[in-house]
């Protein structure tokens, strides 16, 4: 059944909103604890970054020992879930009330006691090895800290206000991939033993000790947020303004994912509400920026976390609402592959909902119809016919049991797709 303007808007609407609720309902993420490194629920730590104070320890740095972590067992690796930018559940929640009309009750028949909400959430989350190498596709964007910055821009009045995610988060991907293979000569108010936590010295090209060195590679792979954030941390002054911090947060975030996708890729988000500027007939086309030269990758360093988690939390727009800083490691002991040659994989942390990439793909075929199945499970309750239905109670066992029955079935027990079913 093709279904009409109306009531595609209705299902369209009605999609929209408990994609909506998923996207505000995020797991949440390992809480610290003080279970020893050898414990099945590993270590869990939080880092946070003290400007102008050496960098805290890694469980990754190498010949580290203050880092809390000891040598893995016979058979076993280390592998290190990182959670950067952590925030209440409860700071969300207070997001989503002050954007309610005045006057309204936002929890009504709450008791008082069970008003707060508990769990912490991340703005971002990514895997890495034992050596602190970035695992292939495990980089992830919080869908909840993106959707409560779209709370306040555009709003929830904005057509399309909870549209580009994808991009974003794709975008974010390749971002981190091109810096973690690219040496970022950080230099700063830090001790021998914080840049040997880093890294080393740069040997790259793009590594020359030249003034502004770092900064201008950091801006070119992430943007001013992260770069303000990494001099901070080296007890640096900012003095200059991030760019793009007072242009909508609509274009803030699709410029900055058209400029690190693939075109192919960077169009398909195109209509996200930030539509880009039509290039004039007969003008110059914009030549793009040089990317920074490519290494072997590199261990991640406490500076590649707190820019990553500045650059987010700016692209999202919720630096003052949620205060995301913190970073939390959680380290735990998986087997090692038999075959040293067999690449090092892992799932990507749950952070985000499943079911929003679901419901935008059914959202989608609307047009197509979505078949009689969902049509009946989406349909309005004013437009059910009561009367049709059967009492499956005490009252009408038999009638229950007859409309449940095949009507030819056949003699192996087995379907067909020819068979008719009640």
């Amino acid at each position: 059944m093709q279904p009409g303007s109306a009531q595609r808007q209705r299902l369209a609407d009605l999609l929209e909103y408990w994609r909506a609720v998923e996207l505000f309902s995020p797991p949440s993420i390992p809480r610290v604890s003080g279970k020893n490194a050898s414990g099945v629920d590993g270590l869990v730590r939080d880092l946070a970054p003290t400007p102008g104070s050496p960098t805290p320890p890694l469980p990754w740095a190498v010949g580290d020992h203050t880092a809390g972590v000891g040598r893995a067992p016979s058979g076993m690796m280390w592998r290190h879930e990182v959670y950067g930018g952590v925030f209440k559940l409860e700071d969300m929640r207070q997001a989503m009330i002050a954007v309610l009309p005045p006057d309204t009750n936002p929890d009504p028949g709450v008791p008082q006691d069970e008003l707060k909400l508990s769990g912490e959430s991340a703005m971002f989350a990514l895997v890495l090895d034992e050596d602190g190498l970035l695992i292939d596709d495990t980089s992830v964007v919080s869908a909840c800290g993106w959707a409560t910055g779209r709370l306040f821009d555009p709003g929830p009045d904005a057509a399309n206000w909870l549209q580009g995610f994808d991009a974003l988060n794709a975008a974010f991907g390749a971002a981190v991939d091109d810096l973690t293979s690219t040496n970022i000569p950080y230099t700063g108010r830090s001790s021998p033993l914080d840049l040997w936590r880093a890294g080393g010295p740069s040997t790259s090209a793009a590594g020359a000790s030249t003034a502004g060195g770092w900064q201008k590679l950091l801006a070119e792979i992430l943007g001013g947020a992260a770069v303000g954030a990494v001099g901070a941390l080296f007890g640096e002054v900012a003095a200059a303004t991030v760019k793009g911090a007072a242009e909508p947060l609509l274009r803030r975030a699709a410029e900055w994912a058209e400029a690190r996708l693939p075109k192919e890729a960077g169009a398909e988000d195109a209509a996200d509400g930030a539509p880009m500027a039509p290039q004039a007939a007969g003008a110059t086309p914009v030549e793009e920026p040089e990317e920074p030269l490519d290494t072997e990758p590199r261990p991640v360093t406490f500076a590649d976390l707190v820019a990553l988690t500045a650059q987010v939390a700016h692209l999202c727009g919720v630096e003052g609402r949620l205060a995301p800083s913190t970073i939390r490691v959680k380290s735990m002991l998986v087997h090692r592959p038999r075959d040293p040659k067999e690449p090092n994989t892992a799932a990507q942390p749950f952070l985000n909902s499943l079911l929003p990439p679901d419901l935008s793909r059914v959202c989608g075929a609307l047009e197509d119809g979505l078949g009689p199945a969902l049509d009946s499970y989406l349909m309005s309750r004013h437009v059910i016919d009561h009367g049709r239905g059967s009492t499956c109670g005490r009252s009408a066992p038999r009638c229950s049991a007859a409309s449940l029955r095949p009507w030819c079935p056949p003699a192996d027990g087995r379907p067909r797709p020819s068979i008719r079913w009640r």
